[in-house]
Order: C-alpha cells, then sequence, then structure tokens
C-alpha cells in the first residue's frame, strides 16, 4: 500500500481507499476514516462510481465505528449518508458488477444488523446480479449465493434460504463464503 499512497497514478488514491476499506471490514474504528478520506483524494473519472460506492460504504463502516463508541446519533447520520453515496453510485452505472455486489453485502449486513432495513435494495441487486450469474466464477456465484441466503432468511424463507447456502457449498466449498454458510446452516438445524 504504502507504493500506491506516494504514487502519482491517478488512481492511486482509489487504490489505497479501497485496501483501508476492506481493513476496516475488520476493524473500522482503525481504518475507516482512512478509507474515506483517500477515496475523497480520488479526481479521476473513469472509476467515478466505484470509488463513490466504496466511498459510501466506508462511510457506513463509519458508522459502524461510531455505534461501537455508543454514539448512536452519529451512526445514524452516517449510515444516511453512506447509503445515499452507494445509491448514487448505482445511478451512475446501473450495471457495474462490482458496485451491485457492494451495495448488497453492505445492505443485507446492515439489514442483518441495525434497525435500517435494505432488503429492497439487496433484493434488487440480486436480481440484477442473477442476470449475470452464468458468466460468475464460482467464487463470486457462491458470494451471490450467501447473500441470497442471508436474504431469504431475514425474509423468513428459511426453505430458500437453506437451498441457497447449500448452493454456495457447492460452488466454491472451500471459500470464505462456504465457510460462512455452514455456520448460518449448523445454526438452522439446531
Amino acid at each position: 500500500m504504502e507504493k500506491w499512497q506516494n504514487s502519482s497514478d491517478e488512481n492511486a488514491s482509489l487504490y489505497v481507499g479501497i485496501a483501508y476499506h476492506n481493513l476496516a471490514l475488520i476493524d473500522s474504528i482503525k481504518y475507516a476514516s482512512l478509507s474515506v478520506s483517500w477515496l475523497s483524494k480520488y479526481n479521476g473519472k473513469k472509476h467515478i462510481s466505484i470509488a463513490t460506492a466504496y466511498k459510501g460504504s466506508a462511510i457506513t463502516l463509519v458508522a459502524n465505528a461510531y455505534s461501537k463508541k455508543n454514539d448512536f446519533m452519529t451512526a445514524t447520520a452516517k449510515l444516511n449518508e453512506g447509503f445515499n453515496l452507494i445509491d448514487k453510485a448505482i445511478k451512475m452505472d446501473p450495471q457495474n458488477v462490482i458496485i451491485r455486489f457492494l451495495r448488497a453485502e453492505n445492505g443485507i449486513e446492515i439489514t442483518e444488523t441495525t434497525p435500517f432495513n435494505r432488503s429492497k435494495e439487496v433484493e434488487e441487486d440480486l436480481n440484477f446480479l442473477a442476470t449475470k450469474l452464468s458468466n460468475f466464477t464460482n467464487i463470486q456465484k457462491a458470494q451471490y449465493y450467501l447473500i441470497l441466503g442471508r436474504l431469504k432468511l431475514f425474509q423468513k424463507k428459511i426453505n430458500e434460504a437453506i437451498a441457497a447456502l447449500r448452493q454456495v457449498i457447492k460452488e466454491a466449498p472451500d471459500s470464505k463464503y462456504a465457510q460462512i454458510a455452514r455456520k448460518i446452516l449448523a445454526k438452522l438445524e439446531d
């Protein structure tokens, strides 16, 4: 990452921002604000929709950090700000698979862990992604089916959830997605 932090490449801030975003998934308090900062520096045109989506997602991770500090008012404001940016990115580039996956992942996580319900957006993204499914790698298919399974669980459609979670394991049995699917299935069987 250090190479990109000191680079004059127009995409450097995007790459660093996405890297910090991914670290913020593990530690939002330490990395989410760094991600937002780096993504805010992106001045390119080619990947502006991706930068906007990741910045929105990073802002929802900042909200998570505020929530961990029991500052729920700021967390709520940050969630709304993040949602608005992710939705704006979809409007900018509705055919972008990366943005659709990002919004679906972010949306299902928010829907499962907060009072906010983004299931409508998750379903919209999954419907779009389903039209591209035949072109996906097995890992992408596993990611898709995991989000679908989690959505079906939220919707209390247990049989559909189980079918989707089993498909995750079928598509990519050694993936991180399959590990998560197995844990969810184990809880359902209890």
